[in-house]
C-alpha cells in the first residue's frame, strides 16, 4: 500500500499484482475509486460530509437527499425511482419507508 499525500491517492496492491486506487478530498472522503479492472466509481459529498451522489462505472447514478438533521430522506435510483424515509420529529428513528415500487 502506498500513499501520495500531495495528490490524495492511496494505492492498494494485491499479492497477485492487481492494484486499486482511492482518490480522496481534503476531508479524507473518497471521491473516486478505481478497482482492479480499471473501472471507475465516483462519489460526491456535501458540506456536511454526507454522500449525495454515486456514479458506477456504467454511468448508473444514485442520488441522496438529507433533511436539516442529517437524516437520509430520499434515495433516487438510476431509473429515477425515489425511495423516501419519513423520520419521527423528536427522535432519530424512521417512521415510514416508501419504496418506489411497493409503496409504504
Amino acid at each position: 500500500m502506498t500513499y501520495d499525500l500531495d495528490q490524495r491517492i492511496t494505492h492498494v496492491y494485491e499479492s497477485d499484482g492487481l492494484r486499486r486506487e482511492h482518490h480522496w478530498n481534503a476531508d479524507y472522503l473518497v471521491e473516486r475509486y478505481i478497482d482492479e479492472a480499471g473501472s471507475v466509481w465516483c462519489y460526491e459529498w456535501d458540506e456536511n460530509q454526507q454522500l449525495t451522489k454515486t456514479v458506477a462505472p456504467d454511468g448508473a447514478m444514485h442520488q441522496y437527499v438529507y433533511d436539516l438533521c442529517g437524516n437520509l430522506v430520499e434515495e433516487i435510483n438510476p431509473l429515477g425511482g425515489v425511495s423516501k424515509t419519513v423520520w419521527l420529529e423528536q427522535q432519530a428513528l424512521p417512521r415510514d419507508f416508501i419504496d418506489p415500487q411497493d409503496g409504504v
